[in-house]
């Protein structure tokens, strides 16, 4: 028996070295420390965390063997594996996750800078597929690329964020529609056993956090928002509306606060372009509205200075173009620039001035156009609420003002971005900020009939933690990892009842 005990250890290790060896590793494998999937692993596993404080060890056994025992809203299949190469060493050390307090200690390693990993200066690593999520039901949804996990982690946290743990039950006794516990919405091979032969899920991109503004008046109560009511559906972008909000300091999370914002912008003035040489603001002559970037007060204060235009947040907005000087180009592409810039390029963003100058460009005209159906479409754009951008709360995968879409004039002599968030830190020059972002209009009988926080999900299932989807014309409850799958692949698929 000591010997067979001896021997046990050897072959475990031949047997996993021997797994280790089949995955492939590429460069669609690879994460960045700062990679968003990483911050949407965290956040998905913290939100179970917060809402269910009694987890426990034995939980995580269960959820290694493809059950589930307890109420959270999504959980991740382990083992997790994944390779690491750091320093001078080709060899890669394998690193097998088989918890969420693993996961967590894991990708804190390689993102805090005084942590012994990340402080070396050569390293990278490698994430192997699949991954597969576990919903309330233990049912698998299995993902084989970064696209598929970053877009399902997103939906799946914003949808857990305004669960209610409600132990009387659901809706999955309503058999007016299909309780489809079993769609998984990957197309990634998983084991899902739908009765739709759908292989998806995803976002219009009105789903997560939106508010109809019913409560901005205690954030910015000198800003006209006693106007909310007007019956100005046709203005503005469809079938929502966009707030503005300008600044001129950086701000620690849950710490914010910003100069002036209005509420229901594209409403209000029936466009879905912001001018930021001629921001459109009734209160502007009182001293109290939105502020242009070449605001005496609060921008860019004389033609001589130098600066960075900025852009944060374009992933969660992408159906934005950006005008500079006439000249236009996608938000998304604008980004890559700043990123660029953040790699060591420092020639891949343009030096501007207001005034003419032989080192800078002459910044004659910035605006943001917003797509018509910016709200309609995953990631058009973002939609949160004034509370949570003002306040700079993090994002869903810890973005700057909520995920915002984010555009900063940055003095060049003092030109400090921080990596992770790719924004102005606190030691930078900033000059002058504007964010934008939408919200869902709702009637009053929506309002006083939503209980949570004006989201877009309608919950069903045991104890609430699926959402109702409209899929091809029938109403079917599936899983919230199943959501970003029915977006992505089924055009015509939306959040809610086929009846809404």
């Amino acid at each position: 028996m000591f010997k067979y005990l001896l021997i046990v250890p050897l072959l475990l290790l031949s047997f996993c070295q021997s797994n280790f060896e089949g995955f492939p590793v590429s460069t669609e494998n690879r994460l960045t420390k700062d990679a968003k999937v990483l911050s949407l692993m965290k956040a998905a596993i913290k939100s179970d965390l917060n809402n269910n404080s009694s987890k426990s060890n034995a939980n995580k056994s269960s959820m290694s063997k493809g059950t589930v025992e307890d109420d959270q809203c999504t959980h991740f299949l382990y083992p997790m594996i994944f390779e690491v190469y750091s320093g001078d060493d080709p060899e890669p050390d394998m690193r097998e996750i088989n918890s969420d307090e693993e996961l967590i200690s894991f990708i804190d390693a390689f993102s805090y800078s005084d942590t012994l990993i990340a402080s070396t200066s050569n390293y990278e690593f490698y994430i192997f597929y699949p991954i597969t999520l576990l919903d309330t039901d233990g049912v698998k949804t299995v993902l084989t690329d970064l696209d598929e996990l970053e877009g399902t982690l997103q939906m799946a946290v914003d949808a857990c964020a305004s669960f209610t743990d409600d132990s009387s039950g659901g809706n999955d006794e309503d058999d007016s529609y299909n309780d489809d516990s079993t769609d998984n919405g990957s197309n990634g091979g998983s084991d899902d056993g739908s009765d739709d032969s759908s292989d998806d899920g995803s976002d219009d991109g009105s789903d997560d956090g939106s508010d109809d503004g019913s409560d901005d008046r205690s954030y910015d109560g000198d800003n006209n928002e006693n106007d909310d009511n007007e019956d100005d559906s046709d203005a503005g972008i469809h079938n929502a509306h966009f707030d503005v909000d300008t600044s001129h300091l950086v701000y620690d999370f849950n710490d914010g606060k910003t100069d002036a914002h209005t509420h229901r912008y594209d409403e209000k003035y029936d466009t879905n372009i912001v001018d930021y040489f001629n921001i459109l603001n009734g209160d502007k002559k009182k001293g109290k509205g939105l502020r242009n970037i070449n605001d005496m007060e609060f921008g860019v204060p004389n033609d001589s200075e130098q600066f960075y235009i900025i852009i944060g947040n374009a992933n969660l907005s992408r159906d934005v173009q950006l005008e500079i000087n006439g000249n236009l180009i996608s938000v998304m592409d604008y980004q890559a620039k700043v990123d660029a810039y953040l790699n060591g390029q420092r020639n891949a963003l343009e030096v501007y001035s207001l005034g003419e100058s032989k080192n800078a460009t002459q910044l004659t005209s910035l605006k943001f156009i917003v797509g018509l159906d910016a709200a309609n479409v995953y990631n058009g754009l973002i939609p949160t609420e004034t509370k949570t951008v003002v306040n700079n709360a993090r994002g869903p995968g810890g973005e700057y003002r909520d995920g915002a879409l984010m555009i900063q004039a940055i003095d060049i002599n003092n030109m400090s971005l921080n990596s992770s968030l790719g924004v102005a830190d606190q030691s930078a020059g900033l000059y002058w900020e504007s964010t934008i972002f939408w919200h869902l209009k709702q009637n009053d009988d929506d309002k006083k009939h939503d209980n949570r926080n004006n989201s877009d999900y309608e919950y069903c299932g045991k104890k609430n933690k699926k959402v109702y989807i409209c899929h091809e014309g029938k109403t079917i409850c599936v899983s919230v990892n199943a959501i970003w799958g029915h977006m992505a692949h089924h055009k015509d698929d939306y959040l809610g009842t086929c009846d809404d």
